[in-house]
Parts: structure tokens; sequence; C-alpha cells
């Protein structure tokens, strides 16, 4: 298994991205854009996630839960005038399913959207003991999958007053769709793990659009850009050393890293730090730092409290905080 994840690294680092006759660059339906500890560690995050998060980052990191239930909440306000929240549950089946749900929000009046979903996840020696037999040992492969349902309104504001040949040409409407993300994790040994994600691998939306001029585009369907992303962690003692490289599959969407450190200061105290940018130009340098805090309440389940500032470097109004609360 381990020489297929080579494989499949190097086939999408030297193969050509895809050709785009239009950009490809996504501007709508992004979820990955909270996560207190993901941020924490510069998002470098898919092959350490393990918690009702993973829908957001890799559904494979169902099947690392930590308990047989998880709840995630995060949030985060982005120049006090945009919000962006994700509610998250996951729970385990047995020792080798899992499986998880969830609902991202982000928006105004001007602009909403929702994303929906549904996530299984199992351990690879489930497949490898229906094909091969025992094959696989338990533990080594963790596969995800996720369907998402988006749904966005827009052009809803019209409290305010405006003149009737503005109003006319006022659009509004909707979108509709569906996608499915597919994760794995891959641990070869105890310190080193591996994750291999791609995001809205299939996807469609339908986008109606109306004004009373009748000069807005109507209905119109089109795809969400896919995403593909390599991860790894190194494991060793209290420290985590994650990196995460994003694959842009067009001609005009940049490859980007991520790199990580978490320390475990304490039982109670985490310290993250992070950074980002462009792979190649070195553009969007993102630097972040975090901190996690454990709450353990004798009789209440454990608490887990997240907390990043996040830094972008060349644009300082965008700079943000982001907050969660797990029960990991």
């Amino acid at each position: 298994m381990l020489k297929i994840l080579l494989s499949l690294i190097i086939c999408m680092t030297i193969f050509p991205p895809i050709q785009a006759t239009e950009s490809n660059i996504q501007a709508a339906f992004i979820d990955d854009i909270v996560g207190a500890r993901a941020w924490g560690l510069g998002g470098a995050y898919r092959t350490l996630v393990n918690d009702a998060g993973s829908m957001l980052w890799n559904p494979a990191g169902l099947i690392d839960l930590q308990h047989n239930h998880s709840i995630s909440l995060e949030h985060l306000e982005l120049m006090n005038f945009f919000t962006y929240s994700y509610l998250g549950y996951a729970g385990r089946i047995d020792e080798r399913l899992a499986w998880g749900s969830g609902l991202f929000y982000s928006g105004d009046d001007i602009m909403a959207e929702f994303i929906g979903y549904a996530s299984l996840a199992l351990d690879g020696a489930l497949i490898g003991d229906f094909l091969f037999g025992e094959i696989i040992p338990q533990g080594l492969i963790g596969l995800g999958l996720s369907g998402k349902f988006f749904y966005a309104s827009f052009g809803n504001n019209t409290s305010w007053i405006i003149p009737s040949f503005i109003d006319d040409h006022h659009v509004s409407g909707d979108a509709t769709g569906v996608s499915i993300d597919l994760g794995f994790k891959v641990k070869p040994t105890k310190r080193d793990h591996f994750s291999l994600t791609f995001k809205n691998l299939l996807n469609r939306i339908r986008w109606h659009s109306d004004n009373p001029a009748n000069t807005a585009y109507g209905s119109y369907h089109e795809n969400v850009p896919i995403t593909s992303t390599i991860g790894y962690a190194r494991h060793q003692s209290s420290f985590i050393l994650a990196v995460d490289i994003e694959k842009g599959l067009y001609y005009d969407v940049e490859d980007n890293l991520y790199l990580g450190l978490e320390y475990l200061l304490s039982r109670e105290l985490t310290l993250r730090t992070g950074y980002a940018q462009e792979l190649v130009t070195a553009d969007s340098k993102r630097w972040s730092l975090g901190a996690g805090i454990n709450i353990d309440i004798p009789h209440l389940p454990l608490i887990r409290f997240d907390m990043t500032y996040l830094m972008n470097m060349e644009w300082e109004k965008y700079n943000s905080l982001l907050f969660a609360i797990t029960l990991p």
C-alpha cells in the first residue's frame, strides 16, 4: 500500500495539471477556512485530524477518533463583518468503522452559504479481509468518504431603500449542488504518518439568478475546482511536525505549502505555530500562533478549547482570530 501511495504522490507531482479554459480559482463553498487547531498548525492538518472536524479536512480522520463520540464547534469572524461557523458530530461504530455529519455556514445578509456533510470512514483491514483475507494489518490504512450538499442564497439585502431603476437590476438567486471528498491515511510506523486527500472530487452546482429587468444570467451549472493534498506528520516525544503540499490541478492555481509544529507543554496545555505560502512564488505568506487547553472536569467529558491568531503577511487587514470547542 505504501508503494501505491508513493506512486500517487509521484504522479501528482510530475503530471502536467489539467488545462482550464476558465479560471479554476474557487470563489464559493470554501470550507477549510475554519479550524483553530488546523490553522494553528499553518493548515498542515490533514494527516493529524482525528475528531469531528475531519469532514472539513480529511474524512479518513474519523477512523482515529479518540473516543466513541466527538463534537466540534468552530467559529471565525473575518474583519468583524463576515463569519464562518461549523458544527460537527462524529461517532465510532466499532474499532474499524466510524461516521460523522456536520453543517458549515458562512455569509451575511448579502450572501449566505451552507454545506452539509455525511461521512464514513473505515479501517483498510476491512477491505483487505473482504478481498484478500487478513493481509492488511489493522490500523495501517484509513479510508474516508464525505458526501456534501451545497446551498447558497444571494442578493436578499433589499431592506434598504434604493431607486426603482436600480432595484429593477438588483440580482438575487440561489444555488444547490452536491460533491464528494475522498481521503486516505497511512501509518507505516508509530511515528511516521501520511495522508492523501481529494476535495470536491466529483461535484456539480446549479446556480439561478433573477431580477425584474431580466438582465440576470439566469440558470446555469458549474463545478467547484478539485484540490488534492499530500500530507506527512512526524510524532516525536512531545513534538509533532506536520507538512502538507496542496498540488494545483489547473494551470492558473498555484501549489501551496503548509508547515506546522505542535508542542505538548503539559497534559492541559499545547502550543502551536505554523506557516503557509504558495510553493513556487512564495506569495500568500501566513504565520500562525495558537494554543489548545484541555479542561478535564470530574464526571464530565474532556473539553478542548483551541484558539489561533492567523497573520496574513501581505494583507494585514485579513488577520483573523479562530476559536474552537471540541469534545475529542
